[in-house]
């Protein structure tokens, strides 16, 4: 049974290897690749189980039914070698590429590439095809975890993996702790864990500086694994900034375990990125730019029309027939990917993007953070900064501008000789206008009878007034209430 299993493998790396030596001139180590199964066929047995079925040429199927029982075991002294040359994590997720120097990226690393940095890597079919008959360890097995998992089924055990963090107990108060680059380099550039602080209830100040591929950020829990109450936390990271102000308070190992606020000026940098970025997006193939029409591959291989065929022909994936374009926005954090016939209309009313001030006889035009902050010091006389304002009724219109929950909410009085309109605007995606409505409430004068009407928000961009509250003036006088002169509360609320 080992003899014919072998066998089968070997005619599969064969095949492979001649569709790989067509698109690339540089020799690929299937000799090796296959010598790492014959290396464990004297001391292993196989499972009749175990099979690679091949569909197409340079393509092939690992069977749903491979159970973790059913792979053999990879040793160590192989295993130390099969390594990704960014993250230095096992060669364990598809697609597993290699260049033309020979180095090899995990599909963990690959997909997180520039484009113009993955053509020039080519997939290692034959070496995937081995390492699905074998178990990988959890790459976080220096610290104790002992889990294995077949090739491409454990991205999900290492991103909760509990071995995952490092933790270091302070059992002294009124500290500060700050870790410098050579410091944190030394003790954590070989096992690249994040450090995690356990505060005993005492106030620190905590600061990360970038340390290279360890992760630049730190976690503060106290005894009892919740989060810390501090007054203020600055992080510093050459990686990532924002302007806005961020209040988050998470429990899962991917956040930080604490309340934070994170201040900076990161403008000058989206905007730079965003004067580089091309407008139109070039084919992989013949690098001109593409037309209004653009195809990719599962990999994200672009090729335009002139070019498409039924296969990618950098990865050999199937090309979809549907083209998406992700949005202009993509740099400042909007992960939308669309068609290029609903691209536009999303790019116009994308809460990444910017907006107008909404004071008519205003030009200023900026993201949304900035655009709150412009309100605030430049037009303090029409700004309020609470979801509740109490106003008057008069015989003339009016508008004013309450911000609340970190948005802007455009209120308008609209003033008519037998009823009154009320309207609030939502400045920002018309999908996130949905999530807020806003309520207004007349009160009157005797028998403690009073008007609550709600209705929800409506977009910035929004053309008529239909989700308005109208109050007519037979309704104002059930509740003896002066129809020329009424008080009234405005208040903005979740849906």
């Amino acid at each position: 049974m080992c003899v014919t299993v072998l066998k089968n493998i070997h005619n599969l790396l064969r095949t492979c290897s001649k569709w790989r030596r067509k698109i690339t001139t540089h020799s690929m180590c299937d000799v090796c690749a296959l010598s790492v199964l014959i290396k464990f066929s004297s001391s292993v047995t196989l499972n009749s189980s175990v099979c690679v079925q091949r569909r197409s040429v340079a393509r092939y199927i690992v069977p749903d039914s491979l159970s973790y029982t059913s792979v053999m075991k990879l040793p160590k002294q192989i295993s130390d070698d099969l390594k990704c040359s960014r993250c230095e994590g096992s060669l364990s997720v598809s697609p597993v590429m290699i260049d033309k120097i020979g180095t090899h990226v995990c599909g963990r690393c690959f997909n997180l590439l520039p484009e113009d940095n993955r053509l020039n890597f080519v997939r290692e079919l034959s070496y995937e095809a081995v390492a699905s008959l074998f178990r990988f360890k959890c790459r976080y097995s220096s610290e104790g975890c002992t889990f294995e998992y077949p090739f491409n089924r454990g991205s999900e055990h290492e991103k909760y993996c509990s071995y995952r963090y490092r933790y270091f107990s302070l059992k002294q108060t009124n500290y500060r702790l700050e870790l410098e680059k050579n410091h944190a380099a030394t003790s954590f550039s070989e096992e690249r864990l994040p450090l995690i602080v356990v505060n005993d209830n005492s106030e620190s100040s905590s600061r990360s500086s970038p340390l290279g591929r360890t992760p630049s950020y730190l976690k503060q829990l106290d005894k009892t694994n919740s989060s810390t109450d501090e007054p203020q936390r600055n992080c510093n990271s050459g990686y990532q900034s924002s302007s806005n102000s961020l209040e988050t308070k998470e429990r899962t190992l991917d956040t930080v375990y604490s309340n934070v606020s994170v201040q900076s000026s990161a403008e000058d940098f989206y905007e730079a990125i965003g004067e580089n970025h091309p407008a139109r997006i070039s084919c992989d193939h013949c690098k001109n730019p593409t037309e209004n029409e653009v195809f990719q591959c599962l990999y994200g291989h672009t090729v335009c029309k002139n070019c498409r065929g039924r296969v990618c022909a950098q990865c050999d994936t199937r090309i979809s027939i549907t083209p998406y374009y992700y949005c202009k926005n993509m740099f400042r954090g909007c992960t939308i990917k669309m068609k290029i016939t609903e691209i536009t209309t999303h790019e116009f009313d994308c809460e990444f993007g910017q907006f107008p001030c909404p004071l008519v006889k205003c030009d200023f035009t900026n993201y949304l953070s900035n655009l709150i902050k412009h309100l605030n010091e430049n037009h303090k006389d029409c700004v309020f900064v609470s979801d509740t304002t109490k106003r008057k009724g008069l015989l003339k219109d009016e508008l004013w501008i309450q911000i609340v929950y970190n948005s802007i909410f455009v209120c308008k009085y609209f003033w008519y000789e037998e009823h009154d309109e009320f309207v609030a605007e939502y400045v920002g995606s018309q999908a996130n206008a949905k999530k807020y409505k806003f309520q207004v409430e007349l009160e009157g004068k005797a028998n403690n009878k009073k008007i609550v009407k709600k209705q929800v928000c409506q977009g910035w961009n929004a053309k008529y007034l239909d989700e308005a509250i109208i109050v007519t003036d037979s309704e104002l006088i059930k509740i003896n209430v002066d129809v020329l002169s009424f008080e009234y509360t405005f208040k903005i609320l979740p849906a």
